[in-house]
């Protein structure tokens, strides 16, 4: 018998390839394939200021 219980769940993201799991957990097939490219990358906080800011991304050929 299956027994689910939420006293308090909060899910912040859910992003390429997320999944949320409990207890022993066996994923068949499970696969994700993701390409992602960020010239700047992340920022994080409160009250953060950014100016002037140029990125540049390079694709690559892989091998």
């Amino acid at each position: 018998m299956a027994r689910i219980r939420f006293k308090n769940l909060k899910i912040e993201n859910i992003n390429n390839s997320s999944g949320i799991f409990s207890g022993d957990n066996l994923q068949v097939k499970w696969k994700s394939y993701v390409q992602q490219s960020s010239g700047y990358g992340e920022l994080q906080g409160n009250f953060n200021k950014v100016d002037k800011v140029k990125s540049v991304v390079v694709k690559r050929e892989s091998k």
